[in-house]
């Protein structure tokens, strides 16, 4: 039983550990951030969604939403955003908003 794990032997108990990590990496996580982001002398406000787990950011999942609505078709390459635990670097088009890349 899971209440009795302590008297397992330790090879099965770093067997478990493994299984559970390697399920833990599988699970998706969702992260929210607002965020400042410069482009080309403006500043925006955006709220950003990542969807991923450890190994897959799933792009279609996640969102950005920016404010001011002016200029148009700003492209930010390389924004860095840690949370999560996680260290995310994207490609990020403004007005109209998506992230392009992870």
């Amino acid at each position: 039983p899971a209440d009795m794990l302590h008297l397992c032997p330790a090879d099965m108990l770093t067997e478990l550990e493994t299984k559970q990590q390697e399920l833990e990496s599988r699970k998706w996580e969702t992260l929210v951030a607002t965020k400042n982001i410069g482009a080309k002398g403006v500043k925006f406000r955006c709220k950003i969604t990542v969807v991923h787990t450890y190994f897959v950011v799933n792009i279609r999942a996640s969102d950005i939403k920016c404010s001011p609505s002016q200029p148009k078709r700003q492209n930010v390459k390389n924004f860095q955003m840690i949370g999560n635990g996680y260290r995310f670097e994207l490609d990020l088009s403004i007005n109209p908003s998506k992230i392009e890349s992870d």
